[in-house]
């Protein structure tokens, strides 16, 4: 039983920690970039999707501004597209490390 326990890998939990850390710092990182995209979408009065479909959306058919947007704007709006793009990536890979972890842990 002793050996056994010696030979668990510990490593499953690190990679649970540090997705779950990855996920949940970048998850608020990200809602502040999307906060100011809706921010900046109604004062052009425009409507903002939800922040899953403009994900999917900015992901697929790459970052494009609309031209409606204040042109002052739009180099900040780009670049808050910019860092929704980086922390979803970034929420996604913290979600495969902690189920990666999870599935050794089941696993063992």
């Amino acid at each position: 039983m002793r050996l056994r326990r010696l030979l668990t890998p510990w490593w499953a939990w690190l990679l649970i920690v540090i997705g779950l850390a990855l996920t949940g710092a970048l998850s608020i990182h990200g809602a502040t970039a999307y906060a100011a995209i809706v921010a900046m979408d109604s004062a052009s009065k425009l409507d903002t999707p939800n922040p899953l479909f403009l994900f999917s959306d900015v992901t697929s058919t790459g970052i494009k501004v609309n031209n409606q947007v204040d042109p002052r704007n739009r180099g900040a709006y780009a670049d808050a597209l910019t860092q929704l793009v980086l922390d979803g990536t970034g929420v996604c890979i913290g979600i495969v490390f902690a189920a990666a972890g999870l599935f050794v842990r089941l696993n063992e």
